[in-house]
């Protein structure tokens, strides 16, 4: 489908991958997705899913988006736990938030956000989507919905043409 985009997927250790749901777009669907897809090692059930991508949360198949297939999930007899790494900054919204909030704690308590750069124009030189200050937002709006989310982030340090300054003072 045009415009679709894929999700990985971890299962109980063992990947598969979401390129995309067939006909996705309800928890039954999405279930007989995942249906049947068992550890080989210790044929169980799955009880912990982890979506994974480069920008997991840009994930759509039509008109199913991001949100609609955390929420999906969340119908999945037999699931425990939901997880996903990495979500992108400029797809952070209010409806994945709602999810969030609402299947708390069958969706991990935790969102990864990498901010890369504390300054503006490094993050306009790498090309990044946000500023500091729409980054902030994100926050503000996470501990809206869900404000004891935990919230992790990554740094790059040393991007070319950044200038360290080193001070004495602890």
């Amino acid at each position: 489908m045009p415009g679709s985009r894929s999700c990985g997927v971890v299962t109980n250790s063992v990947p598969t991958v979401l390129s995309p749901i067939p006909a996705a777009g309800n928890a039954a669907k999405v279930s007989t997705a995942l249906s049947g897809k068992r550890n080989a090692q210790q044929n169980r059930v799955l009880s912990r899913i982890t979506l994974l991508g480069q920008n997991v949360n840009s994930y759509r198949y039509g008109e199913f988006r991001f949100h609609d297939l955390l929420k999906a999930l969340t119908d999945v007899k037999g699931i425990r736990r939901i997880r996903y790494t990495s979500p992108h900054p400029q797809d952070i919204n209010e409806a994945l938030l709602k999810v969030h909030a609402d299947h708390n704690p069958l969706i991990a308590n935790h969102i990864h956000l990498p901010l890369q750069a504390r300054s503006d124009n490094v993050l306009q030189r790498m090309n990044r989507t946000y500023s500091q200050e729409h980054y902030l937002r994100i926050v503000d709006m996470i501990r809206k919905y869900v404000p004891d989310m935990g919230i992790t982030t990554d740094m790059i340090v040393g991007f070319p043409g950044k200038r360290m300054r080193i001070s004495a003072k602890p």
